[in-house]
């Protein structure tokens, strides 16, 4: 399993829930293994690339991937920004799900 894939099902839990066991662990006092360590937006990136895996192969570092990817952002950005004018969600869950979706959208770049 590379370091991209998930330790459970696609639709298992969120990204952030997932323990990457293949990961170099960080022992008390060592800055080195502290800077080694991915940044949350690099692991939900890691866990986005692992759909485009599963997917025949595909990889976001692929330009047209990206840019499929990319797409299917807009419309579902479009789809929340139309929920919230609806009044289907509040304030806060719009924000909420727009900053998600923000840092999906830069999923590409961090694994290029």
């Amino acid at each position: 399993m590379s370091a991209a894939e998930p330790a459970g099902p696609v639709a298992g839990p969120p990204a952030a829930a997932v323990i990457h066991l293949n990961r170099k662990r960080r022992r008390r006092g060592d800055a080195a293994a502290t800077m080694l360590e991915p940044t949350r937006e690099q692991q939900l990136a890691e866990t986005i690339e692992s759909y485009f895996q599963r997917a025949q192969g595909r990889t976001l570092t692929d330009e047209e991937t990206a840019a499929a990817f990319l797409i299917t952002l807009v419309a579902v950005s479009d789809m929340v920004d139309g929920a919230l004018a609806q009044n289907l969600l509040g304030e806060e869950q719009h924000r909420h799900l727009r900053a998600h979706l923000d840092g999906m959208r830069r999923a590409p770049d961090l694994l290029s």
